[in-house]
């Protein structure tokens, strides 16, 4: 029988490999030199001639809702723990978004509702987690006045070079050393990743205070501001190079309502005509419908509306779920999605005009390809116990006691009645 020798120099090429792979995936759990997620360039690479070898591997984007801090979450013991769940997801896509709903001033105490302040332990558990790009434009956002603005500013800005990105506030330069335009002071980033170049602004149509206006992207409501947004997105989206184009809306809509109000509807449709892709908004918490808009022509996915994910976590579930009522209007507080959009390169851009398939000629230079809810629950481990965000998965549910056992399969119900639309255009 004829015995199969090792190579000595692929014997060494293979441990030289798995030691280098190794390195460069490790992530860093030092809170002063927070993870970068995802720094190693996932093409595949396919051994061929063909011009399709230089398309980029596809972005798997999540959408998370709200990430608040009642007083129920700043008890938590261990705030990793409120992501350990979905920490596996979210570590293992291209980008995670999430509404941070308060300032982070390490000078103040933590304080809820009405006027929310964390520490920047809280954040960095939600980043060492996977979440690397922040939404800071909303109704919380002067909660502590102007000093916590900048604070929170600082706070991001010191995290530029670990892959963490924010949009909404500024301190005059804006955050992460990302140019604002003058005239309005509208901030945005670049966010790159395996040769795409996706351009994210945030803005907000509400404030619960007249305070530091100056350095928030803070357009309301109105004719007059609606307008000067347009211009501006307008702007953004001719001035800087990009494939996709992410805004981040703090809507001025009623809270706790599921139904999508006409008006945002119509809003939003201006907003894409300004050249954004995906628009994701965020106030009214709990999870509404949301929209993916295809080609008439091709059929294929070109952008998506979400109108409300929800809270990602918050302590509005409380004290304890209500078992009795699952169909309760607050209920819908404590359950969402984490919406993942995974988007691909449009072959057009890799073949010649005679290789072109015509009916495929798309206006995009990428093809949305799945647009996919991942269903989440606000779990209390016990009366005045941890909150924790736990996937709503049938597994899940049988691990729970009988009581709780029938309110999530019921909430689970509920929440999977509220559906993505499909429109063609």
């Amino acid at each position: 029988m004829h015995k199969k020798t090792i190579n000595p120099f692929f014997l060494f090429f293979f441990i030289i490999s798995i030691l280098y792979y190794s390195c460069t995936t490790t992530k860093n759990e030092n809170l002063t030199n927070l993870p970068i997620k995802n720094i190693v360039d996932k093409t595949e690479k396919v051994h061929t001639t063909s011009p399709l070898t230089k398309m980029r591997a596809p972005l798997i984007l999540t959408f998370c809702g709200d990430l608040m801090c009642h007083t129920e979450n700043a008890q938590t013991k261990d705030f990793l723990e409120i992501y350990k769940d979905i920490t596996p997801i979210i570590m293992e896509d291209s980008f995670t978004f999430a509404n941070l709903e308060t300032p982070v001033n390490d000078d103040l105490p933590y304080a809820t509702y009405p006027n929310f302040n964390v520490h920047s332990d809280y954040v960095n558990a939600a980043i060492q987690s996977g979440i690397d790009v922040f939404s800071l434009a909303n109704n919380h956002t002067n909660d502590g006045n102007t000093k916590s603005i900048l604070k929170t500013a600082s706070y991001f800005d010191s995290l530029k070079n670990n892959g963490i990105y924010s949009a909404g506030i500024h301190t005059g330069k804006s955050i992460n050393s990302q140019p604002a335009f003058k005239d309005d002071g509208l901030t945005f980033q670049i966010l790159e990743k395996n040769g795409w170049r996706i351009l994210f602004a945030s803005y907000t149509q509400i404030v619960n205070r007249q305070t530091g206006l100056d350095y928030i992207d803070y357009y309301p409501n109105t004719s007059k501001d609606n307008t000067r947004l347009k211009q501006q997105l307008i702007k953004l989206s001719n001035t800087f190079e990009h494939d996709i184009f992410i805004v981040s809306v703090h809507c001025d809509e009623p809270e706790y309502i599921i139904d999508v109000p006409l008006s945002s509807k119509k809003w939003y449709a201006e907003l894409r005509e300004c050249g954004v892709d995906i628009i994701w908004a965020n106030h009214p918490h709990v999870l509404q419908e949301w929209e993916i808009y295809t080609d008439k022509k091709t059929g294929n996915a070109k952008s998506v509306v979400m109108y409300s994910l929800g809270n990602l976590i918050s302590g509005q579930r409380r004290p304890w779920p209500d078992i009795e009522n699952p169909e309760a209007k607050y209920e819908y507080t404590g359950d969402s999605v984490l919406m993942q959009i995974t988007i691909a390169d449009n072959i057009n851009n890799y073949l010649s005009n005679e290789e072109k398939n015509i009916t495929q000629n798309e206006e995009k230079d990428f093809i949305i390809r799945n647009v996919k809810p991942i269903y989440i629950t606000t779990h209390i481990t016990k009366w005045g116990g941890d909150y924790l965000i736990k996937l709503l998965t049938p597994a899940f549910i049988a691990s729970m006691p009988k009581s709780l056992q029938e309110y999530y399969t019921k909430r689970l119900e509920l929440i999977k009645q509220i559906k993505g639309i499909t429109i063609c255009q």
